[in-house]
């Protein structure tokens, strides 16, 4: 059996995992085991929810990933809720599910030391290989007879038009392609 642990917000969300997403997980062979973010201590008492700042969170999740080295860790916390000073919070420009993106990708970058100049290859080979798939599957529907040489060219480009470069995870033809098993 496999350990996920969530680290969130408050009661709400620790009710939600208790009541929703365990028993499911569990049926999957996924234990789950939520873990509210506390926000202030008394010798009697832990409070938890409505957090103030990012540190905090930064702080906890850094500790959680110590002590839980060889299982998950996820997170689950309510956008608005989210410190001013969370890394993304500040950029309220877009729909709700880009805004939400750019706070993933910025938090996680939080998290990773890894210079700008190899992020950015690593980025840029990443999209290599999305063109790739891209193209083998074109050739693949043209081996197989569903498309014809001379239509290749022009669904290639097509298909090319439609990745969403800066948002992977947006990216439809790549995720009904499986690009996430590459």
């Amino acid at each position: 059996m496999k350990n996920l642990y969530i680290y969130c917000e408050g009661a709400t969300e620790e009710s939600f995992i208790d009541k929703v997403l365990c028993p499911y997980l569990l049926e999957c062979g996924i234990y789950v085991r939520p873990i509210v973010c506390v926000t202030k201590r008394t010798v009697n008492k832990k409070y938890s929810g409505g957090i103030s700042d990012y540190r905090k969170i930064k702080s906890e999740l850094i500790k959680l990933c110590k002590q839980h080295k060889n299982e998950s860790l996820t997170t689950m916390f309510d956008l608005y809720g989210l410190p001013k000073n969370t890394p993304g919070m500040q950029d309220t420009t877009g729909d709700l599910y880009k805004r939400v993106k750019r706070i993933q990708y910025a938090v996680e970058a939080e998290y990773y030391d890894y210079s700008d100049k190899f992020l950015a290859e690593m980025i840029a080979v990443y999209n290599k290989v999305r063109e790739l798939a891209v193209m083998v599957t074109r050739i693949d529907w043209v081996l197989s007879g569903d498309d014809g040489e001379e239509t290749y060219y022009e669904r290639l480009e097509e298909d090319m038009a439609e990745i969403e470069y800066d948002n992977p995870d947006n990216d439809e033809k790549w995720i009904e392609w499986g690009g996430d098993d590459y």
